[in-house]
């Protein structure tokens, strides 16, 4: 039986995983359900442990010159705070509508500071709501009496604004424009899914009565989410590869764009059975790197034929001093 559920937790996964290089696929969607197990025990841990419950996911916060809403991914509340969580994946297309989404929470924030009740306000903005749809009625009914249970009916002090997003969204140009918007100001924060992966704990599992191979499983997907290279270094278990003075996220990097240009295959000039190491130096411009051979040879790839290699996009920063490679023990 613990084999199959562990076959089952792994094809989960790799489903959600598969899904997300889908064009019409919201990976926000897919995760939502187990983000949610484990969000409270997250906000928890950033912000002091305070007694922090989630209120709704997908809570709809209406617009003042129509009924439509602009949902929410996540609303939770504090003694006398609330947090308006977003997720946000660097798959998204439409930048400009993220930071008017951040305006529009912005303005909500100020407007539910100004109210001696935060309860009275939702309770007021979902009973409009409620006027104006003709399919959803109960939902927003069940909605409201959530919040007259769950959120004091008292003044509000503070409205956190915070974004989940991939460490990847750093890495793109036309995106790192965007997130220097979104940076966190005041009450405004930007987590990563990686943070998520580290608040996997077996008090949250317990909660469902699974086991560790699902808490393993959980936490390898929003690593994976956050990290498209982060199990390059497994796709060749043969090998064990040791990042020496540098990032071991920008290592896996380069080991899976080598192994997508098929350049680790037996022959090649990153034979992993021939290499020793890989060292790596920043030229003006572009990468540079020396191959170190068992044998004692040495093969320099410098700059536009490195970069041809690796990818041209990388900072001094980004790059690993060294990769050390040495076959696993059997």
């Amino acid at each position: 039986m613990e084999n199959k559920n562990h076959g089952f937790a792994e094809a989960f996964a790799q489903t959600i995983l598969d899904r997300q290089k889908l064009p019409k696929i919201k990976i926000e969607l897919e995760i939502q359900p187990i983000l949610q197990i484990f969000l409270e025990e997250l906000m928890r841990e950033i912000h002091e442990d305070k007694d922090i419950k989630l209120i709704a996911p997908e809570f709809p916060i209406k617009k003042e010159v129509n009924a439509q809403p602009i949902n929410v991914d996540y609303l939770l509340r504090a003694d006398k705070e609330i947090y308006l969580v977003k997720l946000e994946l660097a798959d998204n297309q439409d930048r400009e509508k993220i930071y008017e989404q951040l305006v529009f929470y912005k303005g909500f924030a100020k407007k539910i500071l100004k109210e001696d009740s935060a309860q009275e306000y939702l309770l007021s903005k979902i009973g409009e709501l409620i006027e104006k749809s003709k399919k959803n009625k109960k939902k927003y009914e069940f909605l409201a009496k959530t919040v007259k249970k769950e959120v004091p009916d008292s003044k509000i002090e503070k409205v956190h604004i915070v974004y989940i997003v991939p460490t990847e969204m750093k890495n793109c140009n036309e995106e790192k424009v965007i997130m220097a918007r979104l940076r966190p100001r005041e009450n405004n924060i930007e987590l990563r899914f990686h943070s998520l992966a580290d608040v996997v704990s077996d008090k949250e599992l317990k909660k469902c009565g699974e086991t560790e191979q699902w808490k393993r499983v959980i936490r390898d997907l929003f690593h994976k989410i956050d990290d498209p290279y982060y199990d390059a270094f497994e796709k060749r278990p043969d090998f064990k590869f040791e990042v020496v003075k540098g990032s071991e996220r920008h290592a896996r990097r380069i080991v899976s764009v080598l192994a997508e240009r098929q350049l680790l295959q037996k022959g090649s000039e990153f034979d992993f059975g021939q290499v020793k190491e890989i060292r790596f130096t920043m030229g003006r411009k572009q990468p540079n790197f020396n191959v170190h051979y068992h044998g004692g040879g040495v093969k320099a790839f410098y700059g536009k034929n490195g970069a041809e290699r690796i990818g041209s996009e990388w900072s001094k920063t980004e790059l690993p001093n060294r990769i050390e490679i040495t076959r696993r023990e059997q």
